[in-house]
């Protein structure tokens, strides 16, 4: 996703502007919050590693190993069981990625990895040329290719279709004319897909990397700190189901709804992506109520006594996580492009919950705790 970034800061004028002999010194106070908070994000960001993101890598490798084998087992024999499990295992990568996808941070966004994952829509035109085209179709071809061509939504493209149904799906690996380019595309996107998930593991693996410690232990009030990209993620998640995810098919950017624009929408999977975006969301944000030792962004809200109104901001935050789940679950339809015709009030009452915890989040959250908001929630690409 592309964004725009508006980054406000204090500029080094204003600071050089101020007198040489004069200083500013802390007090013993202020200078014992500023380490205790420190020490606070510190426990935050470990829980985060520890009980969030290394687990989640890992079942995202797993799961993407099963989704290659069961391409393979499709390709060999291309009947509708195999199918059938084929198109089961991408929904379960797909959902785990979901709740993965918010911390593209550090070695892993400065490797552009998300963009060989999941980006949406497939440039379909481009995957029909390479069909017909004679090259080697291999996953060192795709990461020589563009994001919209590889990743979980192209799979999709290649094994789902909502307009024809499985057995056109079937038909084009068994009697197209390129049927067995389609089979090595198809095995090669699961290929990448594994590739990249693993990287991601490496990446954060406490064995294999630095980037764990980095991130546990730069918590500096700072825009690269990580407790502050932390909560602009969160941020810029809420700000992309808002617009891409809900606004997008809804009509309310072109005033007219447009099913097809929902994520998703060959495999439906569309309100399930969103529902597991609202697990990464709770889990960004609260800690395991099981573990009283865990620590989150909401107990350092109530750490430092955050308001919201009369109530406390932690209060205010969980309420909305609730009050989502519950427009959620109240949803018939199987997915956003069918919600967007049959329950338009329903998926607005969902959408306005979704701005009210971006905007707790955006504006509450970010005052209390100093953090800079580096994104703007004017762009969903």
């Amino acid at each position: 996703m592309s964004k725009i970034i508006i980054i406000f800061f204090i500029t080094t004028f204003c600071f050089l502007s101020c007198s040489k002999d004069q200083t500013i010194e802390s007090t013993n106070e202020s200078s014992n919050i500023a380490t205790n908070n420190d020490q606070f994000k510190k426990e935050i960001l470990s829980n985060l590693a520890d009980n969030v993101i290394l687990p989640n890598n890992q079942l995202l490798v797993d799961k993407a190993l099963t989704l290659k084998l069961s391409s393979s087992a499709f390709t060999n024999n291309s009947n509708l069981s195999n199918l059938l499990i084929l198109q089961n295992n991408w929904k379960t990568v797909q959902d785990q990625w979901e709740q993965n996808c918010l911390y593209n941070i550090g070695p892993v966004k400065n490797q552009y990895l998300l963009f060989s994952i999941d980006v949406w829509p497939s440039n379909l035109v481009f995957i029909d040329n390479v069909l017909i085209g004679s090259d080697s179709i291999n996953s060192v071809y795709l990461d020589s290719k563009g994001s919209t061509v590889k990743g979980l939504p192209a799979i999709e493209n290649f094994i789902f279709s909502i307009d024809y149904g499985n057995q056109s799906v079937l038909d084009s690996f068994n009697s197209s004319n390129y049927q067995y380019r389609r089979k090595q595309y198809l095995n090669a996107l699961a290929v990448n897909l594994l590739d990249k998930v693993s990287k991601i593991d490496s990446i954060w693996n406490i064995n294999e990397g630095n980037y764990y410690q980095e991130f546990i232990n730069h918590t500096q009030n700072e825009i690269s700190g990580s407790f502050n990209v932390h909560l602009n993620n969160l941020i810029e998640l809420l700000g992309y189901i808002i617009i891409t995810k809900l606004e997008k098919p809804m009509g309310a950017s072109i005033g007219n709804v447009d099913p097809t624009l929902s994520e998703s929408y060959n495999s439906e999977n569309s309100l399930s992506n969103i529902q597991k975006n609202l697990i990464a969301l709770e889990k960004g944000l609260i800690a395991d109520t099981q573990n009283l030792n865990e620590k989150s962004v909401s107990d350092l809200l109530d750490e430092i006594n955050a308001q919201k109104g009369s109530d406390l901001l932690s209060a205010a935050i969980k309420e909305q996580l609730d009050s989502l789940q519950l427009s959620i679950n109240q949803i018939s339809s199987n997915s956003i492009a069918t919600a967007v015709i049959n329950e338009p009030s329903q998926l607005n009452n969902i959408l306005n919950h979704f701005k009210s915890l971006h905007d707790l989040l955006r504006l509450d959250v970010a005052n209390s705790t100093d953090v800079i908001v580096t994104f703007s929630g004017n762009d969903g690409d």
